[in-house]
């Protein structure tokens, strides 16, 4: 019943996350990313968009995710015993530039959360991104349903603030 509660007060903003994520990447100081998500209406659907040079010219780069399936799991770290959440999330990514698709990939991204100090809400993550070919792709019947790359990351995030009942649209100014 707790799992139930929170999942229908929580909705990841996908969108707002992607963006914010090209916007570092890009080390864009002047927000160029435009993002384009309902949480609650699509939130199984992402568009991000940013512009590109070519040549001499500025062109927009489109990114469309859509989540085809996902898992999680709760439980107990087996070395510290500490809580544990685990989840799994596989997509299909699509890249165009200037309307022409570039790329298309199936990704599977899994993230592991241990709660560290519930006190200061501080949690250790570790996410393995893992790319797939899809149909179409030149070595897709060599792959066969193996990942042909995989990347793993390692970071801890506190807890700054809450903005759970923050109403969708409106900019979250409470504290903790």
């Amino acid at each position: 019943a707790a799992a139930a509660a929170r999942q229908e007060c929580v909705v990841q903003y996908r969108s707002f996350n992607a963006a914010q994520e090209v916007r570092a990447f890009l080390g864009q100081k002047v927000p160029r990313v435009l993002s384009d998500a309902d949480p609650r209406a699509r939130p199984l659907q992402v568009m991000v968009a940013y512009p590109v040079l070519e040549g001499d010219e500025e062109v927009p780069r489109v990114v469309r995710l859509s989540l085809d399936a996902c898992s999680t799991e709760e439980g107990a770290d087996e070395n510290s015993g500490k809580p544990l959440f685990v989840s799994s999330e596989t997509y299909r990514q699509v890249v165009s530039t200037n309307g022409e698709v570039d790329t298309v990939g199936d990704f599977e991204v899994i993230n592991a959360y241990r709660l560290e100090e519930a006190g200061i809400a501080r949690v250790s993550v570790r996410n393995r991104v893992v790319k797939y070919l899809v149909q179409g792709d030149e070595l897709y019947k060599e792959a066969g349903d193996a990942a042909v790359s995989w990347l793993d990351y390692r970071w801890d995030m506190t807890r700054l603030k809450t903005c759970i009942e923050t109403p969708y649209g409106e900019q979250c100014t409470r504290p903790v």
